[in-house]
């Protein structure tokens, strides 16, 4: 019997990867970020306020202003609804390109999962966030409009949707879904892809736009509607997601660049009732005439991936680099001036 338990357990070492020798001895020579192996870089956190942690960023075209989305970490649920779910307070920074928080905007308090993304669309800033997209006034750093997103949990109608049941709020949806198709003029098929949506774009004068989400995402359905409407997106730094040099990821502009250089995979380790991922990405980054490279891991829960501008830009006109790691950005300059 000793033959088929000897066999088991070799099964499930090389299914879940328990041996920590699997890791390339390299995995550990590119230091973990914020630190990297160039000692004439300098990294450095941007301070939101007390508790705030960034959900998502923006450089700006002219690459003179950064538009950070933040996001109170200490969410609650409602004491008398324990099924509800957690919420958070969102908060918009404008941040100078030194790294400083210069002016604040409360914007709502919603469930913390609900989206968070910044984009363009007709020459306006917007950010995508719960049921709406807000749309910026930066000179005077207001919300000029509140444009609503409707879904099948969020959309005009006279009887509480929270109170239908899932049929009726789908029925109900479908009909004003459908009858926004028939009087739609002008409409537009928006491809959101710093939030990875689809959307039905009603265009308008201010106050009376919409957008609309699909039924569902189904590649027939999504292939119909984006044969009706003209297609509408924000624009993005041309200069990414460059594989040609076998990388997964690649953002260039003109004052940085950034790939993923080798994803090196420890397999999973077994800890019932969790597996515990065990993968070390590592990057390489030109800033100027200085190359650093650094590496990021998801060993002990943390993340695995650098996230970036929601517009694939990646540094300002001073040359700065920006990211953000685990709710944080980061400003990565070069220690000599």
């Amino acid at each position: 019997m000793k033959y088929p338990i000897l066999l088991a357990m070799s099964i499930l070492s090389l299914l879940f990867g328990c041996n920590p020798k699997k890791t390339p001895p390299k995995a550990e020579e590119w230091p973990r970020f914020p630190e990297t192996d160039n000692p004439y870089i300098k990294i450095e956190p941007v301070q939101l306020d007390s508790g705030f942690l960034a959900r998502s960023f923006f450089i700006q075209q002219d690459k003179q202003h950064v538009y950070v989305l933040g996001y109170k970490k200490d969410a609650r649920r409602n004491p008398d609804d324990p099924s509800e779910r957690e919420t958070s307070d969102f908060r918009l920074y404008a941040i100078d390109t030194e790294g400083r928080p210069k002016r604040h905007l409360n914007l709502m308090r919603i469930d913390r999962y609900w989206g968070g993304s910044f984009g363009m669309l007709d020459n306006q800033l917007m950010i995508r966030l719960g049921d709406y997209f807000l749309v910026l006034d930066i000179a005077k750093f207001t919300i000029q409009e509140k444009i609503s997103v409707y879904d099948k949990q969020f959309f005009p109608s006279k009887q509480k949707v929270e109170l239908m049941t899932f049929d009726e709020q789908r029925d109900a949806y479908q009909a004003l879904f459908d009858e926004m198709l028939e009087k739609c003029t002008g409409c537009k098929w928006l491809d959101w892809t710093p939030g990875g949506e689809y959307l039905v774009f009603v265009p308008g004068p201010a106050g009376k736009r919409s957008a609309w989400s699909p039924m569902s995402y189904e590649d027939e359905l999504l292939a119909d509607l984006k044969s009706r409407f003209e297609l509408i997106s924000v624009p993005l730094n041309p200069q990414t997601n460059n594989t040609q040099d076998g990388s997964e990821m690649y953002i260039s502009d003109a004052g940085a660049k950034i790939r993923e250089a080798e994803y090196l995979s420890g397999g999973t380790e077994l800890d019932y009732p969790n597996y515990k991922n065990r993968s070390v990405l590592q990057y390489e980054m030109t800033l100027g005439d200085k190359k650093l490279h650094f590496s990021t891991t998801d060993k002990k829960r943390h993340d695995l991936r650098l996230r970036f501008s929601d517009n694939a830009m990646l540094s300002t006109a001073d040359g700065a680099a920006w990211v953000t790691y685990e709710g944080v950005l980061y400003r990565i300059e070069s220690a000599l001036k």
